[in-house]
């Protein structure tokens, strides 16, 4: 059996170790790190201090809950979308979140046909009612229609006289 052979490269401008290059890269990186900044990417970093190394605590940005109206979804001239708050904690954000899914689900039920038929009701809700969205995402994420679907199971088993007099 052959031996293998190990061949090594030699070093070339390409492959050798260029400290002017690094330079220019990690002038680059910084460069990046302060464009994306307001994006949350990046750390605070005061001049002189080595990136990725915080030297503030870093703000807090607010929830921002966001309604959109689902019959109003695709029009080019109003895609339906209005701030409705802005929240200190995602739980503030996620309440007020459900308050609105709630209220749009009151609406909808009183118009529905069968009361009592959950489907109608989301189908409703999916094509006529407010829909929140909570920016920056929650951690667990908060999904409008998925609480939607299991507020129209919660309200369409009730009796008719529980649900708003009717």
């Amino acid at each position: 059996m052959d031996t293998p052979t190990i061949i090594r490269r030699q070093p070339t401008p390409e492959t050798e170790p260029n400290p002017a290059a690094a330079s220019r890269s990690a002038e680059r990186m910084k460069s990046f790190l302060e464009a994306t900044e307001h994006m949350g990417y990046a750390p605070e970093t005061k001049p002189g201090s080595t990136i990725g190394s915080p030297t503030e605590p870093e703000k807090k940005e607010k929830y921002r809950v966001i309604t959109y109206d689902n019959f109003h979804m695709y029009d080019e001239d109003d895609d339906g979308a209005d701030l409705r708050g802005e929240y200190d904690t995602s739980e503030e954000a996620v309440l007020a979140a459900k308050q609105i899914v709630d209220r749009s689900l009151q609406w909808e039920h009183s118009q529905c046909v069968n009361p009592s038929d959950k489907d109608e009701m989301y189908s409703r809700f999916l094509s006529f009612g407010d829909s929140p969205a909570i920016r920056p995402d929650t951690e667990p994420h908060f999904s409008a229609s998925a609480y939607a679907k299991l507020r129209c199971a919660e309200i369409c088993s009730k009796p008719s006289d529980e649900n708003n007099g009717r």
